[in-house]
Formats: C-alpha cells, sequence, structure tokens
C-alpha cells in the first residue's frame, strides 16, 4: 500500500460524524481525483465498486437476484440494456481484496459493506459459497453500527438490522439471532426516546410476527405497548404536532393482525376504528378526490378484517362525497383538424367496391389491433413517461370510483384497455363518416341490412323483428330505443356462437341450478376468441363489458346510463359490432364424395 492509500483510508476510517456509505465513494474520488476507470488498479476499481452498489432491492428485487444490485440500470437510444455498476465486471480477485478489507478495515460501516458483498456476490461470481466468517463480520457491524450511531440514515439502520437477523437465520446461529433481536429492541427504544410517536414497527415485523425468533413474554408486551403507544399518538387529531394518519395505519393493522392470530376480535375492532376515525375526521376538510381516496383505503381494511357494517358505513360516505370529486376533475379540451381530402379518401376506400366487400373492410378496419396499441403505447411514454408511470383511477360521472388502473409497467393489459378507449373516441369521427358514406353509395335499409346479417347462422330467426326494429330506430336517430333494442341482442346473439362453436352457455348455481353465462365471461371464453379473433373479442369486451372501457352493457342493463349518453357514437359502434359478428360462417364438413375426390388427387 502507498503512502497515499495509506493517507486516503486513515481519512475515512477518522471520519466522526455519521455518514452514508455512497459518501464513502464520493470521497473516494474527491481524494484520488477523477481517474479513467481503465487505468484503475484491482484494487482500486474493486474500493470505487464497493460503494457504487444499491443496498436491499427488496422492494423490485435485483435484476441479478441479490442483495445488492446496480445503481442505475435501463435501456439507452440504442436499445441496448445498461447497468451501473454491473456484477459482471465484479471477479474472484475483487471478493477476495473484500474479504480481506472487511478483515482489516475498522469502521463498521466499511467492514459490514466488504463483507456483505463478498457474502452476497460469492456465489453469482464462483460458484461457492462465502467463509462463514464474512456472515459474522456482517452481522457484527451492522450491530455496531446501531449502537455507534454512525450510519446517516436511521431507516436504513433499521433495515440493515432486519437483513442481519434474515442472515443470522439464515446460517442457523441462534446466538447471532438473540444479539440481533437485543439490537433491534434497543434500537427502537432509542430512535423512539422522544416518545412522540413511539416506535418504527420493525420489531413487530422482524420479531413478534417471526416464528423463529423467541421472546420473552415481557418483551412482546413491550413491542405490543409501544405500538399502541404509537397508535394512540399519531390518531389523536386533537394534537396536530403529533397527528399522523398513515403512521396511524401502519400500527393498528399490525395491531390488528396480531390480534387476529390471538382470536381476539374486540381489539381488532377497537385499533382498527381508531384509526379509521383519523382518517375519516381529516376527509372532511379535504378535497373530494383526496377523501374518496383516502376512505377507499380504510374501507378496504375494514373488509379484510372483517368489519362488514364499518366498511358498509363508509361506502355510504364515499358515495356522498362522489359529487365533489367530479368537482374537482378538469376537462382538457383537445383541438386536431383533419383535413376533408383525408377524410373522403379514407371513406371512399371504406366502401370501396359493393356491399359485401365493404361491410367486410368497416367491420375488420374499426377493430382495433392489440400490438399496434402497445407500440403507440411505448411510443407515447418515450415523449410522456410520467402520464404512462403514474396510476390512474376511473371515475363515474358521480366520482364513484370503478376502476384502477396501474403503471404501464405494472398494468399493461389495464392501460391497454384505457388507450382502446380513448382511440376509440377518436376514431368514431372517422366511423360517423364511413357510415353516413355507406348508407348513401348502397341505399341501406335496416331490411337490407337484416339480409346482409343473416347471412350469418349465428343471427337466431327468432329475434330478427327485435334487430329490425333497433335497426329501424337508428336510422330514424332514435339512439334511445335502437341502443336498448340492440345491445341484448348482442349478447344473444355472441351465446349463439358460443353454442354453435361446440362450448356451453350454462353455469351451475349455489341452488343446483343453472345459470346463463354473464356476457363477459363468453367473450373470454377460448371458442369465442378462437371464432372472432383475440382483438375483436378484446374490443367487444371493452365496448360493453369492461369497467375501464365503454361498459355498455352493465351501464344500460343496470340503470346507469343517463338519457344523453344514448347519442350517434354509441349507436355507431353498436351497429359496428353487428357487421363485425356477422361475418361468422359456418365451416360445413366435407361430403364423403367430396374427401374421395381429394385423396385421388392426391394420388
Amino acid at each position: 500500500m502507498s503512502m497515499q492509500d495509506y493517507e486516503i483510508f486513515s481519512a475515512i476510517e477518522s471520519i466522526e460524524e455519521p455518514f452514508y456509505e455512497h459518501d464513502i465513494g464520493i470521497l473516494i474520488r474527491k481524494l484520488r481525483g477523477e481517474e479513467d476507470a481503465s487505468e484503475l488498479s484491482t484494487e482500486w476499481l474493486a474500493e470505487y465498486m464497493a460503494f457504487d452498489f444499491y443496498e436491499d432491492r427488496s422492494d423490485d428485487g435485483s435484476i441479478w437476484g441479490t442483495y445488492f444490485g446496480p445503481m442505475w440500470s435501463g435501456t439507452n437510444d440504442e436499445g441496448k440494456a445498461f447497468e451501473s455498476p454491473s456484477i459482471k465486471t465484479v471477479t474472484p480477485e475483487m471478493l477476495n481484496y473484500w474479504s480481506n478489507r472487511a478483515k482489516q478495515a475498522k469502521h463498521p460501516i466499511l467492514k459490514a459493506r466488504y463483507a456483505a458483498l463478498v457474502w452476497d456476490f460469492s456465489k453469482e461470481v464462483t460458484q461457492k459459497s462465502a467463509e462463514i466468517k464474512m456472515a459474522h463480520i456482517w452481522i457484527d457491524s451492522v450491530i455496531r453500527i446501531a449502537e455507534t450511531n454512525c450510519h446517516k440514515f436511521e431507516s436504513q439502520v433499521v433495515r440493515k438490522l432486519e437483513k442481519a437477523l434474515s442472515i443470522a437465520i439464515g446460517i442457523n446461529d441462534a446466538a447471532k439471532m438473540e444479539e440481533v433481536k437485543n439490537a433491534i429492541l434497543a434500537y427502537e427504544l432509542k430512535i423512539t426516546s422522544d416518545g412522540k410517536k413511539g416506535g418504527s414497527g420493525s420489531s413487530f415485523d422482524s420479531l413478534l410476527m417471526n416464528k423463529k425468533i423467541q421472546l420473552s413474554d415481557g418483551e412482546q408486551t413491550s413491542i405490543l405497548e409501544d405500538l399502541e403507544k404509537r397508535l394512540d399518538i399519531t390518531s389523536n387529531f386533537c394534537d396536530k404536532t403529533s397527528f399522523d394518519q398513515f403512521a396511524a395505519k401502519d400500527a393498528a393493522t399490525r395491531l390488528a393482525q396480531y390480534y387476529r392470530k390471538q382470536d381476539r376480535p374486540d381489539d381488532v375492532k377497537r385499533v382498527l376504528l381508531k384509526y379509521g376515525s383519523a382518517f375519516e375526521h381529516i376527509s372532511k376538510d379535504a378535497s373530494g378526490s383526496l377523501a374518496i381516496a383516502w376512505l377507499q383505503g380504510v374501507e378496504s381494511v375494514y373488509r379484510n378484517f372483517g368489519l362488514k357494517d364499518e366498511a358498509d358505513r363508509l361506502l355510504n360516505i364515499i358515495r356522498q362525497r362522489g359529487p365533489d370529486a367530479k368537482k374537482d376533475l378538469m376537462s382538457i379540451p383537445v383541438e386536431q383538424k383533419i383535413p376533408r381530402e383525408e377524410m373522403d379518401n379514407h371513406v371512399n376506400e371504406m366502401i370501396e367496391g359493393n356491399i359485401d366487400e365493404a361491410i367486410i373492410r368497416i367491420a375488420v378496419h374499426y377493430v382495433p389491433k392489440k400490438d399496434e396499441v402497445v407500440r403507440q403505447m411505448k411510443d407515447l411514454a418515450q415523449n410522456n413517461p410520467i402520464l404512462f408511470d403514474m396510476p390512474a383511477t376511473i371515475q363515474d360521472r358521480n366520482g364513484r370510483t370503478v376502476a384502477f388502473v396501474g403503471s404501464l409497467e405494472e398494468d399493461l393489459d389495464g392501460r391497454i384497455v384505457m388507450q382502446i378507449t380513448q382511440n376509440m373516441l377518436f376514431s368514431s369521427i372517422f366511423l360517423r363518416r364511413v357510415i353516413c358514406g355507406f348508407r348513401d353509395k348502397f341505399t341501406v335499409t335496416p331490411d337490407s341490412i337484416i339480409k346482409e346479417l343473416y347471412k350469418s347462422p349465428i343471427f337466431a330467426n327468432e329475434k330478427a323483428e327485435i334487430i329490425r326494429r333497433g335497426l329501424e330506430a337508428y336510422w330514424n336517430g332514435d339512439h334511445l330505443v335502437a341502443i336498448h333494442l340492440l345491445v341484448p341482442q348482442i349478447e344473444g346473439i355472441t351465446r349463439k356462437l358460443l353454442e354453435l362453436s361446440g362450448g356451453t352457455t350454462y353455469k351451475r348455481t349455489r341452488n343446483e341450478g343453472y345459470h346463463l353465462k354473464t356476457f363477459d365471461e363468453m367473450l373470454r371464453d377460448e371458442r369465442v376468441c378462437k371464432a372472432i379473433g383475440q382483438d375483436a373479442a378484446l374490443y367487444l369486451r371493452i365496448l360493453y363489458t369492461d369497467s375501464r372501457g365503454w361498459n355498455l352493457r352493465n351501464d344500460i342493463c343496470h340503470g346507469i346510463s343517463l338519457h344523453n349518453e344514448f347519442c350517434i357514437q354509441v349507436s355507431d359502434r353498436v351497429f359496428h359490432a353487428l357487421l363485425l359478428l356477422a361475418q361468422i360462417r359456418e365451416q360445413k364438413k366435407p361430403t364423403t364424395n367430396e374427401t374421395n375426390k381429394e385423396k385421388t388427387k392426391g394420388q
């Protein structure tokens, strides 16, 4: 070791104020000066990297399946994956260097980091387990970090102690388990000595709910009393300095979990109502949207713990706050000009040829293509990442939450439904003009359309008059009547399709009878999806049965839709669905003579 190296390590070891691991990496670069990584020795490259790895990837999981992960990872402009630092650059020589540093270093943060890297990476790099001494150094150093308050962040110390306990359990070392247990209890007592909000809950999660940890009656009582104290203080909305409804929730749900296991329902109810009252109080002065979001969370917890009456009471409050939430929403108008020539060209392309060709073209063109929508969203996400990283809540006109959609990464299916729903609104402008052009060119009437529809075997003869009346109302602009008549018939047509495809439309009830399958269940049946195609099945679900989409069938049949919602755009989509389903044709089995002829040709 050169004199310069010795001075750098001495400077690091002599740091007195609390620090964070990544501070060391910055300090090393500052003391040595910026250098090209390719010119660094193995030892100094190991030092640089040691403090650049991100610790505790337990929330999202390290991409390597390890406790440590890269500080940065993603995809560059050329579509290639990158990560920094990379486990691929860790060599057996680096592991050996870290092992020696773990034994030589004096500062507990340094010792813990070196030993942890060796223990965590050895299997991946060398296909061999690290020596058990690395686990012991890691555990002992973490305990020392907690005792000396040398780390900058209390929350990280808590998580380090939890990991140390996990390591002790993993190596089945009872003595180390006891040492870490005592360290967790002592540290939680230390960081809550101000008495303001009670413990963090770490001892509850790591110790009380851990079957592998032995606690005395006194230790168990202390943990529970600390959480009860935390709940009392943080749920007291009269004291604004300590009131914290989210901390109250953390304490209450932990206590409720424990009391439920101990079969103490009265205590479960007591602690949950205490936390719930905190949210109810603060919701009174909150905006409608925020109040509903908070109360929905409480209602969900109540229901999960069996407090049905209390959950139902909250649902009434949520319903009453719905109109307030609706007022919070802002309308953002978007103007897009479509050149007349572009529109005319599109209409002419759609209705070119004879009526059969036009119907097929219209039916197929206005079915959204899932793969295209996925590509569209990924392109949009490049320019507007925040819109696709944030979850979305879908509300009805009364402010009622009807669906929740996650981010693009977490909820691709939900995002696809949302995007198709938006695309359908825009394409409705084109569909309207195409239908007008179609009717004018072919002088279409309800009766002539009936003839076209009934070329498909899935249209039942006994329903022809209902469909004709619906089409007649649509032709006359009576969309209220048209939609009410035609939507149930489309469900019936789908049922006929499932039957002819060899599927069953029945499902057994609890009373040993049979219900008909719901529209949504039929649209998800593999036989229906195969007959009309996955894209068309998804389209019809979005149009009729998905609460994230148009959901026409459910809103109409449950009496939710208002008069002004029975409009021409909806009627056009219902008419389009009829044209789409009319493309189903029966596949006739070849006769014996035809089969023999085919065999003869083959000879």
